[in-house]
């Protein structure tokens, strides 16, 4: 992922999680199992499974952000981001990807421009359709191009890799070709850009708000669905949406006297993740090819003895 958006995550965790419950209505006495514990009325167990089963399963229970402009709707499921705070442990200045490095990873240009990038020209060459041969023009020269490079046609739209470089005014493309090379130009070998992408960890809190208006046991009922989501949900946090490290903690039933005389019961989730955060720089081409020169100096003489081209 990118920038961390968590709390649209967690609501989507969420709700998938409820939906896969009421489509495998069978987990339910997983959730609810310590209620038949050899501690307890088994039958009185039974029954409370069975009547926490009906519930869900005829409830909707929507989960959305801690704010919304609309009435709510009880009962329901809240999620906000309490804090998001970089890790220290795992601070560094030049936070690499070990996911994309050291392989690169590449941009398109076609996604970026239109038109690809010009090298050299433009120019209207002379092309011999048997041989493949391309002459330019006496006012350019073939210093800057090379192999794997492109003559872009403009009128076609269609780029031909040069395949040799014959002389500082010709070198070779397919032969055969029936085009307009007017104002035609050279473009890069490689129509891509390289991408550096950097990864940052941050410790982030969140609280998950189980709402009821009804009575304590559908409060129950609900916390202990939702915790069962949570943990069930933790492995495709860590591999979707890279929220690892999770742990957590719940409060006490709380009743919310400001609803009066309604019975408005919560309680509350806190949970703590490590979220990573990426994000891409360095846009840079290719490496198309290397000229030179070599001199040797003899006597106090500076003689060319080559030319470096590959």
């Amino acid at each position: 992922m990118s920038i961390s958006q968590s709390d649209l995550v967690l609501i989507k965790a969420l709700t998938e999680g409820l939906a896969y419950l009421r489509r495998n209505p069978w987990q339910l006495d997983y959730v609810f199992q310590d209620v038949t514990a050899s501690n307890l009325n088994v039958e009185f167990g039974r029954e409370e499974i069975q009547r926490a089963k009906k519930w869900f399963l005829k409830t909707e229970i929507p989960v959305f952000g801690v704010y919304r402009l609309d009435k709510p709707i009880y009962p329901c499921i809240t999620v906000s981001v309490l804090s998001s705070n970089e890790s220290e442990a795992h601070a560094a200045l030049g936070e690499i990807d070990p996911m994309v490095f050291p392989e690169d990873e590449t941009v398109n240009k076609q996604d970026l421009v239109s038109v690809p990038d010009m090298i050299e020209g433009p120019f209207s060459p002379s092309y011999d359709i048997t041989t493949g041969i391309v002459t330019i023009p006496d006012e350019f020269s073939t210093e800057l191009i090379f192999v794997n490079q492109g003559l872009y046609s403009q009128t076609s739209n269609t780029t031909y890799q040069i395949q040799a470089i014959l002389s500082d005014k010709t070198f070779l493309i397919d032969k055969g070709i029936r085009d307009n090379l007017t104002n035609s130009f050279i473009t890069p070998a490689y129509n891509v850009l390289k991408v550096m992408r950097h990864i940052a960890n941050f410790k982030e809190q969140y609280e998950i708000n189980c709402c009821i208006k009804g009575t304590p046991g559908e409060l129950y009922w609900l916390h202990a669905i939702t915790t069962y989501v949570l943990l069930q949900r933790r492995q495709y946090l860590l591999e979707k949406y890279n929220i690892g490290l999770s742990n957590l903690s719940s409060g006490e039933m709380v009743l919310d006297e400001a609803q009066s005389p309604e019975n408005f019961f919560q309680r509350r989730i806190i949970m703590t993740g490590m979220a990573e955060v990426r994000w891409v720089d360095c846009l840079s081409e290719y490496l198309e090819g290397v000229i030179g020169e070599i001199n040797l100096v003899k006597s106090g003489d500076t003689t060319v003895a080559s030319t470096l081209e590959t």
